[in-house]
């Protein structure tokens, strides 16, 4: 199947009563679109990080890198939040989508609707 097949595909829409299938076709659907999707609702967001070398003064550790030196890969890794965040929101109606309005992440969509 082509990802123009898989752009057209229905995304589950979540009724109140129908949660347990809602969740097993949104990991589906999820997957389809994208294997990486499953690890960004499982995971907090993908951050492009860099090395800093210790120094005499300071230990080696990771810092956040600027947005103008993300690489492609880390750009796309980066888009993915946005992209399930949307999916997520869209499979929702007007008053469950106001419960996780306030939600920053796709993983804590995720988490909110498990509850």
């Amino acid at each position: 199947m082509s990802i123009t097949n898989y752009e057209s595909m229905k995304i589950p829409i979540l009724k109140k009563s129908e949660y347990p299938t809602w969740k097993v076709k949104t990991l589906m659907y999820l997957e389809a679109m994208d294997p990486d999707y499953l690890d960004r609702i499982r995971d907090e967001p993908y951050i492009p990080t860099r090395l800093v070398e210790r120094t005499e003064t300071v230990l080696e550790h990771y810092v956040v890198k600027a947005k103008s030196d993300w690489t492609p890969e880390e750009k796309a890794h980066v888009l993915r939040e946005p992209k399930i965040k949307n999916i997520l929101h869209s499979s929702l109606d007007a008053v469950m989508s106001n419960r996780v309005i306030a939600c920053k992440s796709a993983k804590e969509i995720w988490d909110t609707l498990e509850t």
